[in-house]
């Protein structure tokens, strides 16, 4: 479709995503133009609104080794972890994993029964221990599902002419991920409602290689702050 003269697509099905994010990932990896982040993000020269080009690939390795020194920093000082999870978007994801979980009384006991089995009653939950919980792990995944962080990933834009499944796709349109619809998509799911064990013996994680799921996004645009943010999100 177009908005004004701008062709518009929208990839509503985990085939379409895999297409857009993984196949002909290089062609989709640049930003459209937007006001608002020319005005708010440095004249759209931060890391999520830059257009793709050397710029942004150089400035994506600095945030990551970023990362890793605060990493280093925040091992020495855990108790700042609950006040970067405040900050960060995961903040969103932990109300909505919360909310969830309160309302399914046999998903809590389940949980409850797991901690005290791979844990126990005498202390927190470490990092060491996530990958443990398996239960635990599935409700994180069906959460996410249900509640993404945002129902559209932030738009993409083409930056040379392609074909993709037959259709002819001119370089400048955008991209709309609509990750809402695919984790409700019935060629994918026979039951869209909360139900954990639909992860049992799947292959689908968290970090956007299965594109049934894609709270971190997938491809060059994925967020460089995956692992810390998934890691903050499940501490918490």
């Amino acid at each position: 479709m177009r908005f004004d003269l701008v062709p518009i697509i929208v990839a509503s099905s985990p085939h379409a995503a895999e297409q857009f994010l993984k196949k002909h990932d290089l062609i989709f990896a640049s930003r459209p133009n937007n006001r608002v982040a020319q005005f708010a993000a440095y004249n759209q020269r931060n890391l999520t609104f830059a257009k793709y080009g050397p710029y942004w690939r150089n400035m994506r390795k600095g945030v990551v080794r970023h990362i890793k020194e605060l990493a280093n920093f925040f091992d020495e000082f855990p108790e700042r972890d609950m006040l970067m999870a405040s900050m960060d978007t995961s903040a969103t994801s932990i109300n909505w994993i919360f909310s969830e979980i309160i309302r399914h009384s046999k998903v809590m006991k389940n949980l409850q029964k797991e901690l005290e089995q791979v844990v126990g009653i005498n202390r927190m939950v470490e990092e060491s221990d996530l990958e443990k919980l398996e239960y635990f792990q599935m409700a994180i995944k069906e959460c996410f599902r249900l509640h993404p962080v945002g129902p559209l990933l932030i738009p993409h834009e083409s930056i040379e002419d392609c074909t993709i499944d037959g259709f002819d796709i001119p370089k400048g349109s955008r991209l709309l991920v609509n990750t809402w619809e695919i984790g409700r998509d019935p060629e994918v799911l026979s039951k869209p409602e909360f139900i954990l064990e639909r992860f049992i013996g799947s292959n689908i994680d968290l970090l956007g290689r299965e594109f049934q799921l894609l709270p971190f996004v997938s491809g060059r645009r994925s967020c460089p702050e995956l692992q810390l943010g998934l890691t903050i999100v499940r501490l918490c």
